[in-house]
């Protein structure tokens, strides 16, 4: 029955709900759904024809019976360089030709970027969906009459139905969670509780097929096409990070700086697991140029010692190169993970040294999220070192 969740396979897979806005009583009923792909360039797909027909997602993860007529939004997120992870949402009425209906279907799904989710982490995040609905659900006076365990082809799930009152007439949502080995797919129906166990509303149940594993590229493609770049107040690096993006990056690149040092943060959140790789940068411009002690000594006092207090800087290992007259140094270690976090188990340094000026990138990750490639993307692929562009950075003083 789970014999899947044994086997790593190729195509595509996992989700990402909105969780409805959630239950806001207007259920995601006119909320336009635009695609919008991760180069930045976007699409919407729609048809009139009143048939349902078999609806294969672009994203590889689903095939499900749905309507002709849809909407959705699709976001491709390259963590490796090979693997994409993908967020869709699909939303139809059951009433295919009328946009204003109240009868509405969706699907969502959305994928990991970390190691493949194993059946014990598969029971532990279907828990926390169905408790993150049922304290929607109890907000606003709504009802959870059934929980129960589902399954389709051998991965988990779970099927809600929740009911509720609007304007005197009564609404029900039923509902399917399902978790493969890379994703989180749901399947939502939202009408008048008399609609909602309709011949059509089983059928689109029932229909829904899932395929595991994650999109692997064929070919060779340009990394981090259409992200944007972001230039150090100081101007000693640019990085290109991804456009904000409510799934996969929900928030923007923060800026800081003091006399001594500047800071750039940024995460990468996992809408599976919900786990949270952090991306840190920091420049240093110091009063004497830089050279291996000193390079080392400032990712082992400034970086190690925040999340490693009893380590020694002779146990400090580290990797040395050079290239271009820019030296690098870097080195990766298992932490203790902080309270607030505890998944974090991973800290990886790599810093970059010329002159008096050195930047350093900081990750810290989940192992899985280690093993599953997006830091030697990030170490790799999105930082450009400039210590002649160096210039002294306006520092705004605190109001006294």
């Amino acid at each position: 029955m789970i014999s899947s969740f044994h086997v790593k396979t190729f195509f595509s897979g996992s989700i990402k709900f909105c969780l409805f806005a959630f239950l806001t009583l207007n259920i995601l009923c006119t909320m336009p759904f635009i695609a919008a792909a991760q180069t930045g360039s976007s699409a919407v797909e729609e048809t009139t024809n009143d048939e349902w027909e078999r609806h294969l997602s672009l994203s590889g993860i689903f095939e499900v019976k749905f309507p002709q007529k849809y909407k959705y939004k699709l976001y491709p997120f390259r963590y490796s360089d090979e693997k994409i992870a993908f967020s869709v949402e699909i939303l139809g009425s059951l009433d295919s030709n009328d946009e204003n209906s109240d009868r509405n279907v969706m699907v969502n799904a959305v994928q990991t970027f970390g190691e493949y989710i194993t059946l014990r982490q598969a029971k532990s995040i279907l828990a926390r969906e169905v408790a993150k609905y049922a304290l929607s659900a109890k907000k606003i006076g709504a009802s959870v009459l059934a929980k129960e365990d589902i399954e389709s082809r051998g991965f988990p799930g779970k099927r809600l139905y929740i009911t509720y009152n609007d304007n005197g007439k009564k609404y029900g949502m039923r509902i399917h969670i399902y978790i493969t080995e890379y994703a989180k797919v749901e399947q939502v129906i939202t009408a008048p509780a008399d609609v909602v166990y309709s011949y059509r509303s089983d059928s689109f149940f029932d229909s829904l097929k899932l395929y595991d594993g994650i999109t692997t590229l064929e070919e060779p493609v340009e990394f981090a096409k259409g992200w944007e770049e972001h230039t150090a107040k100081n101007a000693t690096y640019t990085v290109k990070l991804p456009p904000q993006n409510s799934v996969y990056t929900p928030y923007p690149p923060q800026f800081s700086i003091t006399p001594a040092m500047e800071t750039m943060r940024f995460s990468f959140v996992d809408p599976v697991v919900e786990e949270t790789v952090f991306y840190n940068v920091y420049s240093y411009k110091l009063k004497n140029n830089i050279d291996y002690d000193t390079a080392k000594r400032i990712l082992f006092s400034q970086h190690v010692k925040q999340y490693a207090e009893s380590a020694s800087i002779e146990n400090f290992e580290t990797k040395s190169s050079i290239s271009n007259h820019i030296y690098e140094m870097n080195s990766r270690m298992i932490i203790s993970p902080p309270e607030d976090k505890p998944y974090i188990s991973s800290l990886m340094l790599k810093i970059f040294y010329a002159g008096d000026t050195a930047v350093v990138q900081e990750i810290l990750s989940s192992g899985n999220h280690t093993k599953a490639g997006l830091p030697d993307l990030l170490f790799n692929e999105i930082l450009t070192f400039h210590p002649e562009r160096y210039k002294p950075p306006q520092i705004e003083s605190s109001p006294e």
